[in-house]
């Protein structure tokens, strides 16, 4: 895989993923875009 993607990351836990993805994003803009997912994540960690 990383011959054809070189910057590619293998990420096998999906909550860690999106726990990751998340961390990039305000809480503003989270709660605008109907994210309500970060909070039930962070619950889980």
């Amino acid at each position: 895989m990383t011959a054809v993607f070189p910057e590619a990351s293998v990420q096998t836990c999906i909550v860690h993923m999106i726990m990751g993805s998340l961390r990039y994003v305000g809480w503003k803009e989270a709660q605008a875009g109907g994210c309500r997912s970060q909070v039930h994540l962070r619950s889980l960690k």
